[in-house]
């Protein structure tokens, strides 16, 4: 058998692969972004406007940089429920140290956060116990902790990482950071050992263990990096309002769930990629832009949005057979 005779088999199927929706997710979450940009701006012209789509990155940073952390705890096999809360927290200490210098604001801001992460991570990971129990647990505490220090009041006028809000050009600060974090985390998850490890945790942590992979640490290193994502986020977000409330970020782990699942992410962890999530959290702020233009209500639009949760999960146990 000749060369060129071998490689034709081989080239069909990397062709019949490629084009096969369970083993490409990413060109079929492609052209649902592609359709809904077309439909959004058919139904709204003002949709394709340079401003409203610059603004689509800056509004979705916040939830944009909370989903990345909340993709690796995905693929690494477990769900954090707590950071809606931990941002909220994060956002207090920022009003509260605002007239600190603003290094030891950042300081005070992560060392929050990822406190928070450790504390998921080390119940989840060195106590066995269930992530959805015990980051609905914390979930519940650092929000409550957020009501009993502010009485329910929110900080104003933190202007503390005020420039976090401005623009380079035209193009905003904080999309500028959401693309680079997507960029960089991207690469960690694909590139690097600790990324692998992420990956083989998640997809079967006994076989991992007797690989060698520690599998507990990986576990609680997921953990961590979602308290410090969610300080990033935080910081973003107090600067665009310039404020710091107790209730900020309230429903946040459903959307960042959410646009993961969109992204091609499971459930069952081992699974996934921070590229799939990043065209999930667009196509998640494309239709709220696009719903917001047309004038949709806040009660149909959490209807839609479930909706779209449950069809993507459907998907993801349907590839995951």
């Amino acid at each position: 058998m000749d060369r060129n005779t071998a490689a034709q088999p081989y080239s069909f199927s990397k062709v019949k692969n490629f084009f096969s929706f369970k083993a490409n997710d990413k060109l079929g979450i492609l052209i649902a972004l592609l359709v809904l940009i077309i439909v959004s701006s058919v139904f709204s012209p003002s949709f394709l406007k340079v401003n409203n789509l610059l603004n689509i990155l800056r509004q979705n940073a916040m939830l944009g940089i909370v989903l990345i952390g909340m993709t690796i705890v995905i693929i690494g096999g477990g769900i954090d429920l707590s950071v809606g809360s931990t941002v909220a927290i994060c956002g207090l200490v920022t009003g509260y140290c605002m007239h600190l210098p603003p290094v030891l604001t950042l300081v005070a801001v992560l060392a929050t956060g990822i406190a928070a992460g450790m504390l998921n991570g080390y119940l989840v990971a060195y106590q066995n116990m269930e992530p959805f129990i015990v980051t609905l647990s914390t979930q519940i505490a650092l929000r409550g902790l957020c009501l009993f220090l502010t009485g329910g009041t929110y900080i104003s006028n933190v202007k503390t990482y005020s420039w976090l809000n401005s623009k380079i050009g035209v193009v905003s600060v904080s999309a500028i950071i959401l693309v680079a974090m997507f960029i960089i985390f991207d690469a960690i998850a694909v590139k690097t050992i600790f990324g692998r490890n992420v990956f083989a945790s998640g997809g079967g942590e006994i076989a991992a263990r007797l690989s060698g992979i520690r599998t507990k640490k990986v576990r609680m290193m997921t953990y961590v990096i979602s308290g410090g994502m969610c300080a990033i986020a935080a910081l973003i977000n107090v600067a665009r309002l310039s404020t710091a409330e107790p209730l900020a970020a309230e429903a946040l782990e459903v959307d960042a769930i959410a646009a993961a699942l969109v992204g091609g992410n499971s459930l069952l962890g081992g699974r996934g990629s921070i590229s799939g999530a990043f065209l999930g959290l667009l196509v998640f702020a494309v239709l709220a832009n696009f719903f917001n233009l047309i004038g949709l209500g806040s009660s149909e639009q959490q209807i839609l949005k479930g909706i779209i949760i449950v069809i993507a999960v459907l998907i993801s146990q349907r590839q995951k057979r």
